[in-house]
Parts: structure tokens; sequence; C-alpha cells
């Protein structure tokens, strides 16, 4: 899988592996894998940012600047011998699978360690299965071949699985960008409206002003008529007139009241669609101004295929942890999940009593790390057992009040935070 390989810094002798069979060894060390696991173990248990970093600390720096291949290639060379930089990197992984470790120390014979190989790989937990797999004692040459194998084929899945998350994001911010031109169309059509409303409304006033003034005109032509002397057909004649014009000016008043409802009514349409308008843009610009202050800009050619940056540092680290999102919205899941694997760390949801069943729910958090819960999509009874099962077994989780971008990206950071003040400590 590595078609060159650099000249590797501070050489020491390998070190040579366990003979097959022995058993005084419970796990083996970086430097003493087989040659041929270098390669998927370098490539898939760390990120290239993690391998920046760990060049930049205890390799080379110019390697840590050159291209992620050669990078990759520089490490699967320089960890074949027991030196600075392999042992740097054993204790970070290590550090970084902890808890698959612990857990796969159960595994006192070859079958035992086979069934849980299989079942990480089944919940999809790939990375933290290699590194605990090939490190324990009782690794057979044979499952050795199997996992060599098995990651050789995800890369390949796992590339185009890559691709098919990226055209999920660029369909939502699509979609988004519509919601905003229908909200604009709509704002537009009922301005409009209230236009021809004012307009129309303008028409009924200066009808209703002119029938006014006919009628004051017909008071005064009656009074004439009272004056002088006048035939009974004239009388009746300006009887009903005066009847149609009153008529008349009763049906204008009552085209007036119809219009003026009209237009209240548009009106008031009109705001609640800019009111959802301002809350759409304004929960957008938010979500933006959130992502790019925990990762940056979009990832440019040369630095983090995170942040864009060439040095990452500043961005959320969650150390490979396995973190739940239990609830949220589910059409927001492929942008949680993007979060957490640009944050270095592993994704998975339960939709919070929606579908998913509480059995589900018992066995996705006893295979967390951290547990996510947003408490606005989610049900009272997966809250509640989410909250007892954390508090009994001593698991690390965090409540969020809103299932937005922004909040989720900010538990991101704060979960970070807190895991870097646990390594320091």
């Amino acid at each position: 899988m590595c078609l060159a390989r650099p000249e590797p810094i501070e050489p020491s002798p390998l070190i040579p592996a366990k003979p097959q069979g022995s058993t005084t060894r419970l796990r083996h060390k970086l430097w003493e894998l087989e040659t041929k696991l270098h390669c998927p173990v370098i490539g898939t248990c760390l990120t290239n940012a993690e391998l920046r970093t760990l060049a930049k600390k205890h390799g080379d720096r110019y390697a840590a600047g050159k291209n992620d291949y050669w990078l990759h290639t520089f490490f699967v060379t320089n960890t074949q011998g027991k030196n600075k930089l392999s042992l740097a990197t054993y204790k970070y992984l290590e550090r970084k699978y902890s808890s698959a470790v612990r857990q796969f120390a159960q595994a006192k014979d070859a079958a035992t360690l086979r069934l849980m190989w299989e079942d990480f790989l089944a919940r999809g937990a790939t990375a933290e299965a290699l590194w605990a797999t090939t490190t324990h004692g009782q690794c057979t040459d044979e499952l050795k071949e199997e996992a060599f194998e098995t990651i050789h084929m995800l890369s390949h899945q796992i590339g185009a699985g890559q691709q098919a998350d990226l055209k999920r994001l660029t369909q939502a911010e699509a979609e988004l960008v519509g919601l905003k031109q229908e909200q604009a169309k709509q704002i537009k059509k009922t301005n409009q409206q209230l236009h021809d409303k004012d307009k129309q409304l303008q028409q009924l006033r200066d009808e209703l002003e002119a029938q006014q003034l006919r009628n004051r005109q017909l008071e005064i032509t009656n009074e004439q008529h009272q004056l002088t002397p006048a035939d009974d057909t004239s009388n009746e004649q300006l009887q009903q007139q005066n009847q149609q014009l009153e008529q008349r000016f009763q049906d204008s008043q009552a085209a007036l009241q119809r219009a003026t409802e009209q237009r209240d009514h548009w009106h008031m349409t009109a705001l609640t669609y800019q009111r959802k308008l301002d809350k759409i843009k304004a929960q957008h610009d938010q979500d933006v101004r959130t992502l790019e202050a925990a990762f940056g800009p979009v990832a440019s050619a040369s630095g983090c295929s995170s942040c864009g940056s060439s040095d990452c540092s500043a961005c959320p680290d969650l150390a490979g942890q396995n973190v739940l999102c239990v609830g949220g919205l589910h059409r927001l899941v492929d942008q949680y999940r993007a979060i957490i694997e640009r944050s270095n760390g592993n994704f998975s949801h339960h939709d919070g009593g929606k579908e998913d069943s509480r059995k589900r729910l018992e066995s996705m958090l006893a295979a967390a790390d951290t547990v996510i819960c947003a408490v606005d999509c989610v049900s009272h009874d997966a809250y509640y057992k989410l909250k007892r099962f954390c508090k009994q077994h001593g698991k690390r989780h965090i409540f969020m009040e809103s299932s937005s971008l922004s909040s989720f990206a900010q538990t991101v950071g704060k979960l970070s935070s807190q895991l870097e003040q646990t390594d320091v400590a």
C-alpha cells in the first residue's frame, strides 16, 4: 500500500515481534508490529492533522509541511523501529484508543479476540478495532491478515463515502439558498398585494369623497326646491335620486371597510413572513459564525482538512472519542456527523425515541465515550434514561438547549476543551 519511503530519522535496530504463540506479553508496541501492518495502522488510526502535529513535536518539521501522502509514508517508515517519533506516536495511540484497549484486554484467547474484532467492525468502530486487535498478544497471523485485508477494502469504500457526505452537505446548503429565495419571492408578492390594496383603498376614499360632495349638492338642491314651488313629479324624481345616492354612499362605505380589513390582513401576513425570514437568516448567520469560529473557512489544498489552516492547533480535537448524539433535528444529522468527524471524533446518532428502540439506546450509550443530548428534540423517556445511565456509569454527558448547528458546534468546542484539560491534568 506504500509505494515509497523517505529515509528514516534516528534509525535504530527494529525490535522483533514476539514469536507466535507466546503468552508472556499481553500487548505489542507499535514498532513491534509486522511491516505490512504499519501502513493500515498509520492511515486508519491517525488523521493527517494528528500526523502533522506529531511530526512537528517529535519528528521533523520539514516532513510536517509535506503533502499527505509523503507524510503518511514518512510515518510508516519511521515507526518500524523504536525511536523518539515511534515512541511518541505509540503513546498517543494508546491514549486515543484507551477505551477500546481496556475492553479488548478482557479477551484472554484468540477466539474471544476475533469476536470482539467482528463486533467493533459491525458497529463502525474500525480504527479502535484495528489498534486494539493488532497490538493484542493473542492476535494470530490469520487475524492480522484478515485485519489487513479488511482495512484495505474499507479504505476504498471510505473514499466514496466522503464524497457522498460532501454531496449531502452541498445539497443542504443549496436547499437553504432555495428556501431563502422562496421566502424573498413570497414577501415580494405580499408587498405587491399590499400596494395594490392601498391603491384600491385610495380609489374608494376618492369615490367616497366624491359621493359625499354629490350628496351635499343634492341637499342644497332640495333646500332650493323647498323654497320654490315645484310640481309633484319633480319632487318624486328628486327623492328617487336621493335614495339612489344614499344607497351608493352606503355601498361605498361597505367596500371601504372590506378593503381596509383586507389591507390589514395582508399587512399582518407580510409581517409574519418577514419575521420568519429574519429568524431563518439570523440562525443561518449564527451557524456560519459559530462554524467558522470552530473550524475556520473551507479547507485549502495545503492546509488542515478541517479548517484550511497550516496550523490546526486551534481546531477542536476530540482525540478519537466515540460521540453519541441523542435527539436533534433529523435533517441536520449529516451536518452533526461532519462536525464531529472534522473534530477527529467518531459519530453515532439515536433519534431520541421517535423510531429507534430503547434497547438500541442502551447499547449505544454503553459504546459511547461522550453523550450529547439535544433537549428540545428528544422524548422524556429517552432523556431520563440517558441521564440515569450516564450518572450510574460515570459517563461524560452534555445537554444542549437547542438543536441548531451553532449550538452543536459550540458544544463540540466545549467538549474539546474538557478533553484537553483532562489530558493536561
